[in-house]
């Protein structure tokens, strides 16, 4: 009995020492990959030629534009541009039917 009790205790030792050793050991970084500076501006910048008195404004969750709402002058309606995939507004579409996104109109509101 104190022979299993002396083994149990030392592998329990053992696999708590392995696990403190891999949690504060060097971060793991693929040698054969140059390390390369982090961006000095790690934010996209963008462009849009809004025409005068025109808006555009983005809806974001998590940091990646889901809807956009494109006021244009006045006498005509908002509409919308969704994001129905959830791959972004730059991916180029597989299909005819992923090319057509149609404008959405708000019809009715209460």
């Amino acid at each position: 009995m104190p022979r299993t009790l002396a083994i149990f205790l030392g592998l329990g030792a053992f696999l708590c020492a392995g696990v403190v050793l891999a949690e504060s050991g060097p971060e793991k970084y693929p040698y054969h990959l140059p390390r390369l500076a982090p961006p000095k501006n790690s934010v996209p910048e963008a462009q849009l030629h809004v025409p005068k008195g025109s808006r555009i404004e983005e809806y974001k969750a998590d940091g990646e534009v889901y809807m956009v709402k494109v006021i244009p002058p006045k006498p005509f309606p908002p509409y919308y541009l969704v994001n129905r995939s959830g791959h972004g507004f730059t991916r180029v579409p597989n299909s005819d039917a992923e090319k057509m996104d149609v404008p959405q109109w708000t019809l009715f509101r209460w």
